[in-house]
């Protein structure tokens, strides 16, 4: 998927894709062992660049713990060091946030 396209079930068919590919035991036991320790209620902060790595963390997360979607958080932040790249960047995280409609942080 591009960045073109970028409409919601596009981006939840992405996660879906993203979790079979990755099932939970092929994540390494410590991410499990604490994802499994933590409590219903707590807020899970995620930052996101908007790049390929930080993205397959969000799907991988949105596909294997759909219980934690309304308690994600997901932050960006424009470090401004790379002119358009930087804005490029921003406005796709802003698209995702409007699609997945986490709490923001910008």
């Amino acid at each position: 998927m591009t960045r073109k396209q970028t409409s919601p079930r596009g981006w939840l068919a992405q996660a879906a894709l993203v979790g079979g590919l990755i099932a939970p035991n092929q994540l390494h036991s410590g991410v499990m062992a604490w994802a499994q320790r933590r409590r219903p209620s707590e807020i899970w902060s995620v930052a996101f660049s908007g790049g390929a790595d930080s993205l397959a963390l969000l799907l991988v997360l949105w596909a294997h713990w759909p219980e934690r979607r309304p308690r994600l958080r997901v932050l960006h932040f424009n470090h401004r060091l790379r002119g358009r790249a930087s804005r490029a960047d921003e406005a796709f995280c802003a698209v995702l946030f409007l699609f997945w409609n986490p709490h923001v942080t910008r």
